[in-house]
């Protein structure tokens, strides 16, 4: 190798053992940050009421029949899901009871789900991150 002689690359000689290393993927964060304090989604209308929880401002939108994860750094007592439609009216909703540490909640929406909100049982939603699921 001509005029190579006095580069310092690093190298080695002979064969080297190497560890691959893991990657995770993860999907672009779908919720905007954007918070109510001492709120709640009524269960059964979908409507925002007074309660005492933490709800996003906006909808989220998603994809009918696709696994999505909400991954939490700081632990929750529950997590309500509520679906709704491309119109967005209210479909159904799912709750996810009693977590404590590090939360993460893989779920797939309704075949007719276009739309999601959440209620959050605590005020640490910030640092919430809502993804499509990828393996």
């Amino acid at each position: 190798q001509d005029g190579m002689k006095n580069w310092d690359i690093p190298y080695f000689e002979g064969m080297q053992s190497v560890k691959m290393p893991v990657l995770t993927t993860t999907g672009k964060n779908l919720f905007d940050g954007k918070l109510e304090n001492n709120r709640d989604i009524d269960v059964n209308t979908g409507a925002v009421i007074k309660g005492g929880r933490t709800i996003p401002v906006n909808f989220i939108p998603v994809e009918p029949n696709t696994p999505y994860t909400l991954t939490r750094p700081v632990a929750t007592n529950n997590v309500g899901f509520r679906h709704y439609s491309k119109s967005q009216d209210y479909l159904s909703s799912q709750v996810f009871l009693g977590y404590t540490g590090k939360f993460s909640a893989t779920f797939s929406t309704p075949s007719n789900c276009y739309f999601i909100k959440l209620n959050i049982n605590c005020s640490y939603s910030f640092n919430s991150f809502f993804t499509r699921y990828m393996n």
